[in-house]
């Protein structure tokens, strides 16, 4: 509880919430898990904030130490999850060359959507 607290009253400072947006943050940050995915559209929703600030507060959480920016493959042509989240461009590299669905050649910047992994966390 001390983490969850501590991530709530610096958001809380930093951005102009609500109380239902601080309460359903709240909400959320009680489901976090080291190893867990977090996905900003999700949090856009919940939150109900532009995708923009989603991905800010997300950064800024992930700042405090609590998250990682980790990417999940979706391509850009057929629009399907290859279900494969990656690290960073060399992992990406690494592992995937064309989709799974379409076999479209997949590019890192076109076909990757930043998520985040809890991490430091408990």
């Amino acid at each position: 509880m001390k983490n969850l607290e501590f991530i709530l009253k610096n958001i809380t400072n930093t951005y102009n919430l609500t109380p239902f947006q601080i309460n359903q943050l709240r909400k959320q940050l009680k489901y976090f898990k080291n190893g867990n995915i977090i996905i900003p559209k999700k949090w856009q929703t919940v939150l109900n904030v532009d995708i923009l600030t989603a991905y800010k507060i997300l950064d800024y959480i992930s700042r405090l130490g609590y998250l990682k920016p980790v990417f999940e493959i979706y391509c850009s042509r057929c629009h399907k999850s290859n279900n494969l989240i990656v690290d960073n461009l060399v992992e990406f590299n690494e592992k995937i060359d064309n989709c799974n669905e379409c076999n479209h050649e997949l590019n890192f910047l076109e076909d990757a959507i930043r998520l985040y992994k809890v991490i430091n966390y408990g």
